[in-house]
């Protein structure tokens, strides 16, 4: 999936769910271990990672770069 032509210029949203625990991957800490490369090899026109909390229902605003 990640080379097929269908999902060129497609943006991608990836959820970091359990944000609410205090040992979670941060936002960095994601991007650092492959999100951006995985993205990058997707040719995607867009890419974030998004922190939530489904326990507490935090999600972070989304702001447009």
């Amino acid at each position: 999936m990640v080379h097929h032509q269908d999902t060129a210029d497609i943006p991608v949203l990836m959820l970091a769910n359990k944000q609410d625990l205090p040992n979670s991957l941060k936002v960095e800490e994601i991007q650092q271990a492959g999100f951006t490369r995985i993205a990058e090899a997707m040719s995607a026109r867009d890419s974030k990672v998004l922190p939530i909390s489904a326990l507490t229902g935090y999600i972070q605003s989304m702001s447009p770069k």
